[in-house]
């Protein structure tokens, strides 16, 4: 129930920002401040990122996750180990759940993940 409620409360609020107890006290108990703190979205900036989104998910929408990948990908100029990546797949939201279809996770996912483990890093 939490979740759901986190996720009105950025519809609401229309920012990128943890969830808010609404009493202040909850929130210093939690944050060390009353008030709620955004995401630190500037701090994301050396871990490879793959953002995967689907044509018809209307609960991520497009602005919001274009403007996500706008906000990450100047936070890694000159990191040449790092990137930041836009995926769009066929699919809704709950395409990642039951998996109606699921070949980009095999196509892409799997191929884009097994890349960012160095080389220096056996299985066990």
């Amino acid at each position: 129930m939490k979740n759901l409620i986190h996720y009105s409360q950025l519809i609401k609020e229309r920012d990128f920002a943890a969830y808010n107890f609404i009493e202040d006290e909850e929130n210093t108990a939690a944050y060390g401040s009353a008030e709620v703190p955004e995401y630190p979205i500037e701090s994301i900036d050396t871990t490879p990122v793959m953002l995967v989104s689907a044509h018809k998910d209307y609960l991520a929408s497009d602005y919001d996750i274009e403007w996500l990948y706008d906000e990450l990908v100047p936070n890694y100029a000159g990191d040449a180990d790092a990137e930041v990546v836009l995926v769009n797949i066929r699919g809704r939201h709950a395409t990642y759940l039951q998996g109606e279809d699921m070949d980009y996770f095999s196509d892409i996912v799997l191929p884009w993940v097994a890349a960012q483990i160095p080389a220096d890093i056996s299985p066990a």
